[in-house]
């Protein structure tokens, strides 16, 4: 039985507003000097790279009994080790480049927000490692994704996203970013 759905959505939705940030490996911005087309087109290519690492994600299949075994219980906590994983590789590809003047502020919120988005996951390993129970399964998340803070966090990665859509926009730069898949 797959309890798991409703924390796999989160992840899903924030993959696609997080992977907006993701500009490419290496050198990518070449600190102002790169253009704003070849930073968008390095955005546009993380952004469907990225999604296909989490759309291929499989989601673990727990029995609906009283109780997870120890097999079952280390699936979970490596379904939600490879979406952190993820996160925090968006987090090191965008560290990783100095973007042109342009966008160099809505790339700082970006990072900013990613680094939130990852602090969050990482809240949630605890629940992780005392989970005994489908139910368990079922709640977790409760206490780290239904706040004001995560309600915080997931928005500002929103807002960052829609601050790099406005400057591809009004520089005329063909860019889909997918900042209102939320």
């Amino acid at each position: 039985m797959r309890l798991i759905a409703p924390l796999v959505a989160v992840a899903l939705i924030a993959a696609a507003v997080i992977t907006a940030f993701v500009v490419g490996r290496g050198d990518g911005g070449n600190g102002g000097g790169g253009s704003l087309e070849d930073y968008f087109t390095k955005v546009e290519a993380a952004l469907n790279d990225e999604n296909t690492r989490f759309n291929t994600l499989t989601q673990p299949d727990v029995n609906a009994d009283d109780t997870l075994d120890d097999q079952e219980k280390a699936a979970v906590i490596d379904f939600f080790g490879q979406q952190l994983s993820i996160l925090e590789d968006f987090h090191a590809a965008v560290q990783a480049i100095e973007p042109p003047e342009e966008v160099a502020a809505a790339h700082q919120q970006g990072l900013e927000a990613v680094a939130g988005e990852i602090e969050l996951w990482q809240q949630l390993q605890p629940e992780l490692q005392a989970m005994d129970s489908p139910d368990d399964i079922s709640n977790l998340g409760s206490g780290t994704f239904d706040t004001a803070e995560a309600d915080a966090v997931f928005q500002s990665v929103v807002d960052a996203c829609n601050a790099l859509q406005a400057i591809a926009d009004a520089k005329q730069v063909t860019v889909d970013l997918q900042c209102s898949q939320q």
